[in-house]
């Protein structure tokens, strides 16, 4: 799929998009289904952002095809349909309905316990989601409104070619990460753990889990008093199209499954003391206490059956 995103690249009418929007010093971010082209970290403003989201046939800028991202951070996000790329043109082609925006405004929804993102179903006659066909050509459109609007959704390119989409979104103000005041009062070897986890976050985002499961196993040896509230400060790492905060709140959720009563008293002290985003917060309170709840129930369901025996 390389191959073909250097030769979209290539064209003329792409390349002077590009520059326009970008310059020279960017960098192309790979997803499963999709390709963000973005400036250079260091470069990138950290409130007003301009991307390219260049979706292959079919593709669509979530993790899975019926998953839907959420956009705690941002305030504000449109997006402009430049068209498809086609062989021998020398400009993006209009196609109709080419892009499916589905949504979904209610932040305070909780994904299923096992499942990091909520998941839709167009087929679906009770859906909550939103779903809207758009056209290339139409003016730029708002997929997040500072008022919810789009708190959830997924991008999918409808069509069997290569779209090319133009974004700019307004980051909410946020507090910036600082992990040391974490790790003084820890053993050396836990903080360059963490320290470590940090770092590959960043580097890796949600890949994590599939780059480096050594370093994922050796945080979860390590108690949760340690190393959890180091995880909420990760939150607020700034999302640049690897999914990182949602990278540390998958590795507190792994936490708390494990140790589900500790996890959920240090993230409530942690946000009192405005240690964490409220979001992530109430979203992963709420997994783990339906996890406890659930264990229970399982628990007494399998006590009762052992009693009737």
């Amino acid at each position: 799929m390389l191959d073909v995103l250097e030769i979209i690249l290539g064209q003329s009418f792409v390349k002077a998009l590009v520059t326009h929007v970008l310059g020279e010093d960017f960098e192309v971010i790979r997803r499963p289904a999709a390709f963000i082209l973005k400036l250079k970290d260091g470069v990138e403003d950290e409130r007003n952002i301009n991307r390219l989201i260049i979706l292959p046939p079919k593709g669509y800028t979530s993790n899975k095809p019926n998953q839907t991202n959420c956009f705690h951070a941002v305030e504000s996000a449109k997006i402009e349909i430049k068209g498809t790329v086609r062989k021998g043109t020398r400009g993006f082609s209009k196609v109709k309905n080419c892009l499916l925006v589905t949504s979904f405004d209610n932040q305070g929804a909780v994904s299923h316990l096992d499942k990091p993102y909520l998941e839709f179903d167009r087929n679906d006659p009770n859906s909550i989601f939103a779903y809207q066909e758009r056209s290339s050509g139409e003016a730029p459109f708002y997929v997040v409104k500072s008022d919810g609007t789009g708190f959830y959704h997924s991008l999918t390119n409808l069509t069997d070619e290569w779209l090319v989409l133009q974004l700019h979104k307004v980051m909410r103000p946020q507090k910036k990460v600082d992990l040391e005041q974490h790790l003084s009062m820890l053993q050396d070897e836990q903080a360059s753990i963490l320290r470590k986890l940090y770092k590959e976050i960043i580097a890796y985002g949600d890949m994590l889990f599939r780059e480096d499961k050594t370093l994922v196993n050796a945080v979860m040896r390590m108690p949760p008093p340690n190393v959890l509230p180091a995880l909420c400060e990760m939150l607020y790492t700034p999302d640049v199209g690897k999914h990182e905060p949602c990278t540390a709140f998958a590795m507190i959720l792994k936490m708390g499954r494990a140790y589900p009563k500790q996890t959920v008293d240090i993230l409530k002290e942690r946000l009192e003391q405005k240690g964490l985003p409220s979001y992530f917060a109430e979203q992963l309170i709420s997994k783990i206490v339906c996890m406890q709840e659930g264990r229970v129930l399982q628990e007494g369901v399998r006590a009762k059956f052992k009693s009737k025996q």
